[in-house]
């Protein structure tokens, strides 16, 4: 039986009012992938299964910021 490796789907962050623009510095400073946009969220791909979120708290999505969300995978042959 192969070893398996535990991932974690993504790390939210607080976007301020626009989360574009903070989607935006980030893809344009360390060369990430912008995989959505929006005023209220926004994600970037970092690597390889590994998203950041860039989230505004509203009352139909309470996100707290640093908080680590989706959730945690068990996958067999992971590659980091």
């Amino acid at each position: 039986m192969s070893q398996g490796k535990f991932l974690f789907y993504s790390f939210n962050f607080a976007g301020g009012k626009d989360t574009r623009e903070a989607a935006k510095l980030y893809a344009e400073s360390f060369g990430w992938e912008i995989l959505k946009e929006s005023p209220g969220h926004s994600e970037l791909r970092i690597g390889q299964g590994v998203l950041i979120v860039f989230s505004r708290p509203t009352a139909v999505c309470p996100v707290t910021p640093g908080i680590k969300i989706g959730y945690i995978g068990f996958c067999r042959g992971a590659s980091f």
